[in-house]
């Protein structure tokens, strides 16, 4: 009997198998996120599920795809967009290299234009081979940027590495520093959502509105460091890093956003690093439109990331085309 394969909505039902499922299908990366029940139960409460546009795939019942997707606001140049954003995108071992990846996302684009997106968008890694995939299927870079890291445990981001002989260098590298009694710690990395709001865009850039407050995850929290009118959000990933065939765990920071500027804004960093070290992170990290505001974050070699959209609407296509770089408001696991 040929094998049959079902696209069809990702449900409620599915949340139990797509820890393992995303896991395996991005295991042959040197590190990769470790996608734990707890961050993926987050994310679908958070924008996943209300979406409905994620796709499943199925062969003779099996999962071995799946494609989320979240529906976001945005303004360019002042016009109102409605984006689709697509990712992760998951296909496992045994099903890779058989057009499914393709399948999907055809079939993601046809839901979203469907339900009036005006964009497609994702981000991806330039080291990984799907975004020749993404622009093959009419996705074009709209930021290339590298992620700026500061260290917090450089023996452990040795040993991540696979060279635990350079973590003596490492450490002298680590960001140093102590909490300063003016800066205040509030749970939640979506915490002043007040101050958050004031962070200016860059011009002509996409500004993507606020989602509301993230669902908490159990084991893995963020926090709000801040200082006077300044503050910057951080949130805790699970990783596990593969060197020389070997697992191992470990965590990092995201700033997510900061506001403000001067000292208040550094007294505000170097106080979350701090905790972030304190509550074993190994490092911090942050993308392009995060990291230009945040003192700190100076360490190159952070994995090049890119973005990338596809207009699906005549707005779409109309705003792409005049598009600049923008800084995401709400990244997805």
């Amino acid at each position: 009997m040929s094998d049959v394969l079902t696209l069809r909505p990702l449900l409620d039902a599915d949340l139990p198998a797509l820890p393992d499922l995303l896991n395996q299908a991005f295991a042959s990366h040197d590190e990769t996120q470790w996608y734990a029940p707890e961050l993926l139960a987050s994310a679908w409460q958070w924008e996943w599920q209300a979406a409905r546009l994620s796709l499943a795939a199925e062969v003779n019942g099996q999962l071995v795809g799946a494609t989320l997707v979240a529906l976001r606001r945005a303004l360019h140049q002042g016009e109102p967009l409605l984006l689709a954003h697509v990712g992760p995108v998951a296909v496992s071992a045994q099903a890779q290299g058989q057009g499914l990846g393709t399948q999907m996302l055809a079939a993601v684009e046809a839901a979203a234009r469907a339900a009036g997106a005006d964009l497609l968008t994702l981000g991806t890694e330039e080291r990984f081979p799907a975004h020749r995939l993404y622009r093959r299927l009419g996705y074009r870079v709209v930021e290339r940027s590298r992620t700026a890291i500061a260290l917090l445990d450089g023996r452990r981001a040795a040993q991540a590495l696979g060279k635990p002989w350079l973590g003596g260098l490492l450490a002298l590298l680590e960001s140093r520093g102590k909490p300063d009694a003016q800066v205040q710690f509030h749970d939640g990395a979506d915490a002043l959502p007040e101050l958050r709001a004031q962070t200016p865009p860059r011009a002509n850039a996409l500004v993507e509105l606020p989602l509301g407050p993230r669902p908490p995850m159990a084991q893995f929290p963020g926090f709000v460091a801040q200082c006077q009118d300044a503050a910057l959000g951080l949130l805790t990933w699970p990783v596990i890093a593969r060197p020389a065939g070997r697992e191992v765990t470990m965590r990092v920071v995201q700033v997510l956003w900061s506001s403000g500027a001067g000292p208040a804004l550094a007294k505000a960093t170097v106080a979350a690093l701090a905790r972030a070290r304190e509550e074993g992170a190994a490092s911090a990290f942050a993308l392009a439109g995060s990291a230009r505001r945040v003192p700190g974050l100076l360490l190159p070699g952070g994995p090049r990331v890119l973005r990338m959209a596809k207009g699906i609407s005549a707005a779409g296509e109309r705003q792409l085309a005049a598009m600049q770089a923008w800084d995401e408001w709400a990244p997805g696991p």
